[in-house]
This record gives C-alpha cells, structure tokens and sequence, in this order.
C-alpha cells in the first residue's frame, strides 16, 4: 500500500513538472481523468496494467507496471535445462575443492549484474567466474 501511494506521488510530480493536468494527461493516455486521480492518490487496486502503463507512457517515464519477477528464482524456473547445467557444474566444482556460489549478483559503482557462476579454490587461489549457457 505504501509503495503504491509513493509512486502516485512520483506520477503527479512528473505530471506537474511537465505542466500537464489530470484531465490532460489523462487524454494523452486515452483514458479518463479518474484514472489518473486514482493513480496519482495510490489507489491503484482495480486500475488495469494497460491504464497504469498508458499513464506512465504519455508522461515519458519508464513503465510503472512491469510484469515479470526478477532473480536467479525466475530464471531457474523458465530455463530448468540451464539450472541443470549450472547445478552439474557446481557438483563437478564442489568435489575438487571449489566453494561455489550459483547466480552471484554484484553492484559496482551503480553497474549492476550477475554471473552463472563464481568458485573459489582457496589452495591454489584460483578465482572462476563463468556464465554457462545451454544456447548460443
């Protein structure tokens, strides 16, 4: 509930610095001006995706309403055949003395990503880092 009234706050800023009113935008989106009240209020329960997505679009901005779910859950679940693969290779690391750590994330200065896969083989001080891939 409360991340919905923060983003009806960030829409009717945007809304306002574009000089744009409700009733306006809402015609830039193609919808009624009680779409975008209910919007920029965070009563968003009942408002379609498509209506949500029209907003941000006729303001310019990123979509507020995308749909998918992001992490190594997601896709692990759409790809078994690469978590497979993945899973194989931290088996074979693992049994010669690898520390493996499956979907590491990272952050660098605001560049942000992941690998398939990152080892450790503190013997002979071997760093891996690899992304694994079941199709080219």
């Amino acid at each position: 509930m409360a991340d919905d009234v923060q983003v009806g706050r960030v829409v009717r800023d945007v809304r306002r610095a574009r000089k744009l009113s409700q009733a306006r935008l809402a015609e830039r989106a193609g919808l009624g001006r009680d779409s975008v009240s209910r919007l920029e209020r965070g009563l968003v329960e009942g408002l379609p995706i498509g209506a949500i997505r029209s907003i941000s679009r006729a303001l310019g901005m990123p979509s507020l309403a995308p749909l998918g779910w992001r992490g190594p859950e997601v896709d692990r679940l759409r790809d078994r055949c690469h978590a497979g693969l993945v899973e194989n290779v931290a088996q074979l690391l693992m049994a010669s003395g690898w520390a493996f750590e499956p979907e590491y994330t990272f952050s660098y200065y605001g560049d942000r990503g992941s690998v398939d896969a990152l080892a450790w083989h503190a013997e002979h001080g071997a760093l891996l880092i690899g992304e694994i891939k079941t199709r080219i």
